[in-house]
């Protein structure tokens, strides 16, 4: 290579700089074992277009040199340090070019995003490692517990480890919270369903249609136990107890009306189908 190609890509205009610099990559790729010479040339290309060429543009040249075992470092270190996520995590993932060292630096000021590009790679040495167990977040985490091909120095596999339970421990909490609040909300509901129809601002038959539809057996259970002065076991007991005659007189007590007697019997229909198959929590 000559300077010749390096002041064509200097004077192009910008949809021209892509052009020369993919028949330069193509010419540059078709060489096994390219000189010094050829190496700083193409660089020196490459990294100038680059800096001007858009992102789009730059995530296009990413895909088609990544994996490239001759693309001059420099061009490969300059993709892996872009801030677009699209250019520079095919780079982490894929290139054979970074080194170690490379990778290391990268990791302590590049996103998660990038880490977790980086933690995808093939290959992670333990110096690579150490970086992304202290500056990755969950995602890195994972991909780090689950890499068969990540290298840990001492104690740090037990850190990741640590680190990993955490994780599962603070997931699982966070999702009883959700459960948690879900119920006393659900319980909230209920009470202000009661206090309604007690304050005559909703019809028990609208209620229990409501509820019947929306398939809540237990907080149908809860409304039935109220209004007939029962206990909620008992309420369940005339939902889904094998004597059907149960639930009728449950409502002929309570005055329902046949469409929503209708809506219990679907129900109960339903459930009672159910009853050997896995169910989830019932709301």
């Amino acid at each position: 290579m000559t300077e010749q190609p390096l002041d064509l890509i200097r004077a192009a205009v910008p949809a021209r700089r892509q052009e020369l610099l993919s028949v330069a990559t193509e010419v540059y790729a078709r060489t096994e074992r390219p000189s010094e010479a050829a190496r700083r040339d193409y660089s020196a290309i490459a990294e100038h277009a680059l800096v001007r060429l858009g992102t789009e543009e730059r995530a296009a040249y990413a895909r088609r040199v990544a994996a490239l075992p001759t693309l001059p470092r420099p061009v490969a270190r300059r993709l892996a340090e872009d801030e677009e996520v699209e250019i520079a995590g095919i780079v982490l993932r894929l290139s054979p070019v970074l080194t170690d060292e490379d990778l290391a630096e990268i990791a302590l000021t590049c996103s998660q995003d990038h880490l977790i590009a980086m933690a995808e790679r093939s290959a992670i040495s333990e110096i690579a490692t150490e970086v992304l167990l202290d500056r990755g977040g969950d995602a890195v985490l994972r991909r780090l517990a689950m890499h068969s091909g990540a290298r840990f120095t001492p104690g740090a596999r037990e850190r990741l480890s640590q680190r990993v339970l955490r994780i599962a421990v603070e997931a699982a909490d966070q999702k009883n919270s959700v459960r948690v609040r879900a119920a006393r909300d659900r319980i909230g509901e209920v009470r202000a369903l009661i206090a309604d129809v007690e304050a005559h601002r909703k019809q028990l038959d609208e209620v229990i249609s409501q509820i019947a539809r929306q398939d809540r057996a237990v907080d149908l259970a809860t409304i039935l136990a109220a209004f007939a002065q029962r206990s909620i076991a008992d309420a369940l007991q005339a939902l889904f107890g094998t004597d059907h005659t149960s639930i009728e007189a449950w409502a002929d007590d309570l005055g329902l009306t046949p469409p929503t007697r209708a809506q219990i019997v679907q129900m109960r229909t339903a459930r009672l189908n159910q009853r050997n198959k896995p169910t989830g929590e019932n709301t």
